[in-house]
Formats: C-alpha cells, sequence, structure tokens
C-alpha cells in the first residue's frame, strides 16, 4: 500500500511537472511578438501591443492583450521586424485598451466552443463610408509582402480566386456548438463619417454586449438565439460639423441570428430600444419645413419657430423597429414628447441609413404657447387683407383642420433625402382670399340694403357676382 501510494504521488508530481512545462511552453510561444507577428502575416496592417498575460491554471483558462493598436501598414510590417527596433507612429486606425478572453480548452475537445467572455474594452475605430465600402475594408485584404517576401498565400490563389464566386457565408460551414457566456465591447466608441452627405456620427460609452450565445449549426430551430444589450449616446453632426442630435440609446432583448433552415445570417432582424429622456433633436429639415417654410403654410401667416429649434425629450420612450439591408423601420407608432412640440411617427415609416432616402408619415402637435403665437400670425394675415371687420371667423374657418384641443396640429408626409426633404401637409387649407371675398361680399350687401330701396337687392346680387 506503500509503495502504491508513493507511485500515485509519483504520478501526479509528473502530471503536474508535464501541466507547468506545457504551460511555460505556451507562455514563451504566445508573446507579443507572435501575436503582432500573427496580425500583420495575416491582415493588411501594422500593429502594436503594449502586453499579453496568459493564466491556464484557472478552470477557465484567460489571455489578456493589452494595449493593441492597428495601424496603416508600412515596411516594419513588412520585413517582420522586432518591435523593439521599430519606430514609432501616431495616429492609429484602430485601437483597443485590452481585450479579455476567457475559455474552456478541453470542452474543444468534446466539439464545444465555450467562452465564458470574449469582450474588447475601451476600444476606438474611426470609419468613413464611401459609396465603394469603407476605409477598413483593405485592412482585412491579405498582404503582399511577409517576412520580407511576396505572401506565397496570396499568389496561390489568385488565379483560383478569379474563377471562383465567393459563396455567402453559413452558420453551418462552422461545425462547433457555442455556448458564449458574454461578447462584445465595453465603453467603446465609435466615429462614422458619411462622404455623400458629410455627416458624422460618433457613437460614445458604447457598451454592445451579446450575452446567452446559444448557436448549435446542426439544430438551429432549438438553438439559435443571442441576447443582446446596448447601451450608448448617438451624437450625429451636420456637414457644417454642428451637432444636430442626440440619442441616448438602451437596448436589452433576445435576437435570432441566423436563418434555421438555410443557416445564413439573417438579413432582417427586430430591435426594442429605449430612446432615454435628454435625447434632442436640433433643426431637422421635416420640422423647419413644418415651422411655417412650407408655401401653404406661410400663405395663411402660420409662423411656429420652435419647430426648428434644439429640443429635449421629456421622458424614455419605447421604439421597435426592425433593421433589414440598411433600412430601419418602425414596427409601432412612436411619440416623441418635447417642451415645443410633439413628434409623432406612424408604424411602417423607414429610413434608410446607407443613403438617407426615409419616407415618414406623422404629425407635429405644437406646444400651446407656441399654437398662441401661430394663430397671432394668422389673425395678423388675415387683418391685412380684410382691413375692417373681425378676423375669427375666416381664423376658424381656415384652422379648423389643423386645431387639436387649441393646439396646431399638422399631419405630414416626408419622403426622399432627409437633408432635403419633400415635406407635405396632409390636409389642405383654403386660402385667406377666398375666405375674406366672401365675408367682404356680406358686408357689403348688409350696407347696401340698408341704404337702398326694395327691390333693388336682385341687382345688388348680380353686381357682387360679376365682382367677385
Amino acid at each position: 500500500m506503500k509503495k502504491l501510494s508513493i507511485g500515485i504521488g509519483i504520478f501526479f508530481f509528473l502530471l503536474v511537472a508535464i501541466i507547468v512545462t506545457v504551460i511555460l511552453s505556451i507562455r514563451s510561444i504566445v508573446t507579443r511578438e507572435f501575436i503582432v507577428n500573427q496580425l500583420e502575416s495575416s491582415f493588411n496592417v501594422r500593429a502594436d501591443l503594449r502586453q499579453i498575460n496568459i493564466n491556464l491554471f484557472s478552470g477557465l483558462s484567460s489571455v489578456e492583450l493589452e494595449g493593441l493598436d492597428i495601424y496603416t501598414r508600412d515596411n516594419f510590417a513588412d520585413n517582420a521586424v522586432e518591435l523593439e527596433k521599430r519606430t514609432p507612429v501616431t495616429g492609429s486606425i484602430l485601437s483597443i485598451q485590452k481585450i479579455d478572453l476567457k475559455l474552456n480548452f478541453l470542452a474543444l475537445l468534446r466539439r464545444s466552443f465555450q467562452v465564458k467572455n470574449f469582450v474588447f474594452i475601451g476600444p476606438f475605430v474611426s470609419i468613413v463610408l464611401s459609396e465603394n465600402g469603407n476605409n477598413l475594408s483593405y485592412l482585412f485584404q491579405k498582404p503582399k509582402i511577409v517576412e520580407g517576401k511576396p505572401n506565397p498565400n496570396l499568389s496561390e490563389k489568385t488565379e483560383e480566386s478569379k474563377e471562383t464566386k465567393e459563396e455567402p457565408f453559413t452558420i453551418h460551414s462552422i461545425p462547433l456548438a457555442a455556448q458564449v457566456g458574454k461578447i462584445g465591447i465595453e465603453n467603446g466608441k465609435l466615429e462614422i463619417f458619411i462622404q455623400k452627405t458629410q455627416q458624422k456620427i460618433s457613437l460614445e460609452k458604447l457598451n454592445l454586449l451579446l450575452t446567452d450565445i446559444d448557436i448549435d449549426p446542426a439544430n438551429l430551430e432549438k438553438h439559435n438565439s443571442i441576447h443582446l444589450k446596448l447601451n450608448t449616446n448617438i451624437s450625429v453632426f451636420n456637414s457644417e460639423g454642428r451637432e444636430s442630435a442626440l440619442f441616448k440609446i438602451l437596448s436589452n432583448g433576445t435576437i435570432v441570428p441566423f436563418v434555421p433552415k438555410t443557416g445564413y445570417i439573417n438579413p432582417s432582424i427586430d430591435y426594442y430600444l429605449t430612446m432615454q429622456q435628454g435625447s434632442y433633436i436640433d433643426g431637422l429639415s421635416i420640422l423647419d419645413a413644418l415651422s411655417g417654410k412650407l408655401p401653404i403654410l406661410a400663405d395663411a401667416g402660420i409662423k411656429m419657430d420652435s419647430l426648428s429649434k434644439k429640443a429635449e425629450i421629456l421622458r424614455d420612450v419605447e421604439i421597435a423597429l426592425n433593421y433589414s439591408n440598411q433600412r430601419i423601420t418602425f414596427l409601432k407608432e412612436i411619440l416623441f414628447p418635447t417642451a415645443n412640440y410633439d413628434l409623432t411617427l406612424e408604424s411602417k415609416s423607414w429610413l434608410h441609413i446607407g443613403n438617407n432616402e426615409h419616407n415618414f408619415k406623422g404629425a407635429v402637435l405644437a406646444s400651446k404657447q407656441e399654437s398662441e403665437q401661430a394663430i397671432g400670425g394668422v389673425d395678423a394675415a388675415i387683418k391685412s387683407k380684410l382691413k375692417k371687420g373681425d378676423p375669427v371667423e375666416i381664423r376658424n374657418k381656415l384652422l379648423g383642420n389643423i386645431v387639436k384641443a387649441d393646439r396646431m396640429n399638422l399631419p405630414f408626409t416626408s419622403s426622399g433625402n432627409i437633408k432635403s426633404p419633400n415635406v407635405q401637409l396632409d390636409v389642405s387649407l383654403p386660402s385667406i382670399l377666398e375666405l375674406t371675398k366672401g365675408i367682404i361680399g356680406d358686408v357689403i350687401k348688409d350696407e347696401l340694403k340698408k341704404k337702398l330701396p326694395p327691390g333693388a337687392t336682385e341687382v345688388i346680387n348680380n353686381g357682387l357676382k360679376k365682382l367677385f
């Protein structure tokens, strides 16, 4: 028994020694130089890594990368120059403060991919969108030069790639079932510049986490879900560089990432968002037109300046939308309450984020204070044409279709490019001139009837008909 105990002790000692040796070997191989070399051999970039931490002793092994920066490729990357001998550069295209990876290596032996964490902490990326793609596309191309020589992988596949049509990605091409605890971005910043419209969109305090990931390519009917948590502040800047909108977004819900029958990425996904109080819109072209610049409103003397001014949302707004092929479609009616107005967008209103085309149907309900000012402007326009008399009757006829609970209510349809939209009022307004004609005619009739003898009424009516 004593010899057996000694034998077992020796066995476990050797096992621990082997494990420690393997761990030390992995640490000696997976170095800063190794990670950078792998990135620069696979992608058309120059990379830099400040530090790498590996822990294989815990139940869930972990790898931490700190200070990863991606730059435009140069001679140092082409020739695989040692990191310590490189000249420092600035202006990284992509920078990540830390990458946290925790996974179960043993699960891979059972053909199961189990990840506890795969999180990019503090990343920053700047993207320029053009009609032909974006400024990051070339980074994912294979480099032409690797370790000072032509890339053999590139030359071998050049002819083949010309003849082979690229097949769309399908989850069935990955034979592993995946169970992931958390994957995504924490405290990130993303800047997007759209060349066509000269707009910039900035996402700050970006927390995008995919949790409870359950994907089994062999059984997508039952295992095909991802829980999405999104929270970020989205700023929209116009072509002059002025911030025109701020959207504080929260999202928490489950999505279906793949089409069960084909395994293709789901082209149409529903999202449920909360736009938080304090979000605002400033200078939206649709509201600018409805403030009184539409000819039909200008002719009636209707002017509401606050519609085109900055307006904060007074309470959280729940939004249900569908995203498909860069097009956002609202699934339910949305009401944005502000101190200046209430903006309503009907369901099926949509916006294409790639080219700014849109089709909105909705209504703007002005505040009571702004409505009173607008009504005063209508009265002044009527008086300028009526000269004498009370304008109330004409005003009531004129505004009958666009007053709701003593507030100006403008139903509208807007289409085309959202920067220069085609806005139409969805109700008709009679002209002040036509309404004043009737009032003036009635006044003249009454005055003449008082002064002329009986029997002259028919002559007066015929004369007024010719006049008006």
